[in-house]
């Protein structure tokens, strides 16, 4: 009986799982230079646009990396969500102050965790 109450919510989630992947944005596993200038300009005045929820999984990912790595999060009380023009801010600041606007290999998987956790380091106090 067990085994049936198992089996049956796998394929539920299974079948969840399916029917939600029809709506979802198909978003690049990297995302070059000229792509994500581009996507900035793209989403720049609307905050419900899919890029943005894309940085913030980024961020997210980032944040779940490390915590599971070292037991604490890198990027700590940043600004609101809904504060978009503060996002492309702390990710365009960063590229400048590292000298990277012209760097054709730099990538939004790596910039944008880099750029927060300058913006927003966690300050813990260590034991």
């Amino acid at each position: 009986m067990r085994t049936l109450k198992i089996a049956l919510a796998a394929t539920m989630l299974l079948l969840g799982t399916l029917f939600f992947t029809q709506y979802a944005r198909s978003m690049n596993i990297v995302t070059p230079r000229d792509s994500f200038f581009a996507a900035f300009a793209d989403a720049r005045n609307q905050p419900l646009h899919p890029f943005w929820f894309y940085i913030a999984g980024i961020i997210s990912g980032a944040n779940a990396a490390n915590i599971i790595l070292t037991g604490e999060p890198t990027i700590c009380d940043t600004h609101p969500f809904e504060d978009t023009a503060k996002t492309e801010e702390v990710v365009m600041r960063w590229l400048l102050a590292n000298d990277l606007m012209d760097n054709p290999d730099i990538l939004l998987e790596v910039a944008v965790p880099l750029a927060f956790e300058d913006q927003y380091p966690c300050q813990s106090i260590k034991a």
